[in-house]
């Protein structure tokens, strides 16, 4: 009796320690391995995650978005939440010139999306204007909300250990330590003055206006006439700027000559003359409009260059990089555009980056601090040049939002 007793209380906690481990499975994230060219951006399509879920999962950098062959990520599930808890060495800094939440994010050693949660911004906005203050928080961290995996927990947190890489991670490929925050954040009040050159002009903006057309006007830089002028985040219609020592003078539009319409003389037995025919005008080049064919020709430009390598500071079909595409897509629709992502904000009109259609480009970053820039190919998708490591390829503005967008036809 007793051996049956025995043999049943065993079987008993052998099948509850089945029970648990099957539900702890059930509960544990996925585990995937990294193999050459996977992205962030391929898994979170295949597992229907967001890109923020799995690079906060696995402390991914989240400007460059970087993974190494062989590692092993974990996919959270689709009901992991994380939220940003705020160290006690929060500190606050006061938005300068020239000031982006990108670029804070980097000289601070955080993540553009912490910024946003430390300030209760939108997931999409980016603007931030001088004299505000923002809390920045050099070594924010998330708490996961999901419930807590046994085994594959374990790997993950040994993942996240940015002072304990892994073992086979060689030294190029370390993630370098995040930056401490400056013990110091100079004041708005000391913040230097505009310089005026004894050679300038003023200069009235007027609609349509950019820094870059103003300086290619007058033959001087963009960042001449930022040093000149104490500028904020966009250009206003009536805004009083100093150009100093200008090359050149922008030529004004002569002005249309009126045409005399020459008397006629008119014998008796002739017929009444027919009213002289005023001679054909050609109208002034107009800019283009934003046409389907427009579009259209430039989409399928950018298509013949999918899977060509990422090259830093590349424009030709050897290597691109991101802006290099577009100026090489560009020039071939007889656009020239510069190499540059921020100058090339200065080349169209602003517009919502929910009304992009073919051929317009999509934007990252604040107005004027642009880091990143993509070919809409309409319904929310684009053609880019990612980063090192990829190449070009299709995007989506589900898994990868823009910031703005700019109309170049």
């Amino acid at each position: 009796m007793n051996l049956k007793a025995k043999s049943l209380l065993i079987g008993s906690v052998g099948a509850a320690g089945l029970f648990l481990a099957s539900a702890q499975n059930a509960n544990a994230d996925t585990l995937v391995k990294v193999n050459k060219n996977d992205t962030v951006w391929d898994f979170s399509q295949k597992y229907d995650v967001s890109i923020d879920s799995i690079e906060q999962a696995n402390n991914i950098d989240q400007n460059t978005h970087i993974i190494i062959t062989g590692q092993t990520l974990t996919i959270p599930s689709k009901d992991a939440a994380t939220a940003p808890v705020a160290s006690e060495k929060t500190t606050s800094v006061t938005v300068k010139a020239g000031d982006s939440l990108w670029a804070l994010a980097k000289d601070y050693g955080t993540t553009v999306n912490d910024l946003r949660a430390l300030n209760n911004m939108g997931a999409d906005e980016s603007l931030i204007k001088i004299g505000q203050t923002l809390q920045i928080n050099g070594t924010v961290q998330t708490t996961p909300v999901a419930p807590a995996a046994t085994t594959p927990v374990k790997e993950e947190v040994v993942q996240k250990e940015a002072a304990k890489p892994a073992p086979t991670v060689t030294p190029a490929q370390k993630e370098a330590p995040a930056k401490v925050a400056p013990a110091k954040v100079a004041p708005a009040t000391k913040e230097a003055a505009p310089v005026v050159a004894a050679n300038h002009v003023n200069y009235v903006v007027k609609s349509g206006d950019s820094l870059y057309n103003i300086a290619q006007d007058y033959g001087v830089t963009v960042a001449s006439l930022r040093e000149a002028n104490k500028l904020g985040p966009t250009l206003q219609i009536g805004e009083k700027l100093v150009v100093n020592n200008p090359t050149k003078t922008p030529q004004k539009a002569a002005p249309a000559k009126k045409v005399q319409p020459k008397a006629q003389t008119v014998t008796p037995a002739a017929r009444p003359a027919q009213p002289a025919k005023k001679a054909a005008v050609k109208p002034a080049v107009q800019p283009a409009r934003h046409t389907t064919a427009n579009g259209q020709a430039v989409v399928s430009i950018a298509q013949r260059y999918l899977g060509v390598p990422y090259v830093w500071a590349g424009e030709s079909p050897a290597g691109f990089d991101c802006s290099g595409l577009v100026k090489y897509v560009f020039k071939q629709v007889g656009v020239n555009l510069p190499h540059y992502t921020v100058s090339q904000e200065g080349h169209g009109r602003y517009i919502d980056w929910r009304q992009a259609q073919p051929g317009d480009l999509y934007f990252w970053g604040s107005r004027g601090g642009s880091y990143h820039v993509a070919i809409a190919t309409g319904n929310g998708n684009y053609i880019h040049a990612p980063q090192p490591g990829e190449s070009v390829k299709y995007g989506s503005t589900r898994y990868f939002q823009p910031s703005f967008a700019i109309r170049v036809f």
